[in-house]
């Protein structure tokens, strides 16, 4: 709080200071006195009893708003802790989420690789029996066709699996 010492008080202290010297201290005392206008002089000391009270229920609000805040506290600390066990919770299971897409990852990783290897060794199967002396064109063709189809049937299940994993 801020002391403002009224205008009055000032000339009252002035003018009773001056006249004490030259008048003694009554003598001063009612120099000054007579100089000074009491209405003036009550008006400035009820002001500054109003701005005393103000200044004090300004600072009883301040003190019931953080009291208001400080019961506030506990209660967001509960609900940061929930929501902090919540993202963790969220968090775990994204981990296992992600570990087990991992997994299937590596197991279609090696299921087509070793389809590509028994399709390269049944291709070169059929190449030795197309270059064979008497070479069955038509069970030639037909195998083909199938190893083709089976080929193709792998592929879009590959991408339909990247696709869908993703």
């Amino acid at each position: 709080m801020a002391t403002q010492v009224p205008r009055q008080a000032i000339y009252f202290t002035k003018t009773f200071l001056a006249a004490s010297a030259r008048h003694g201290f009554s003598g001063g005392l009612k120099k000054a006195a007579a100089g000074a206008n009491p209405v003036l002089m009550g008006i400035e000391a009820a002001s500054a009893v109003l701005r005393a009270v103000d200044s004090y229920l300004q600072l009883c609000q301040a003190r019931a708003h953080r009291d208001g805040l400080s019961a506030l506290i506990p209660e967001e600390q509960r609900r940061l802790k929930l929501e902090r066990k919540q993202l963790e919770e969220d968090i775990n299971l994204a981990r296992r989420e992600m570990a087990q897409i991992a997994l299937v990852r590596q197991a279609m990783g090696r299921m087509t690789l070793g389809c590509v290897a028994l399709t390269r060794h049944c291709m070169d199967e059929l190449t030795i029996i197309r270059n064979s002396d008497l070479p069955d064109i038509q069970a030639f063709e037909d195998t083909l066709e199938r190893l083709m189809e089976a080929d193709r049937a792998l592929r879009r299940s590959l991408e339909y699996f990247n696709n869908s994993v993703s």
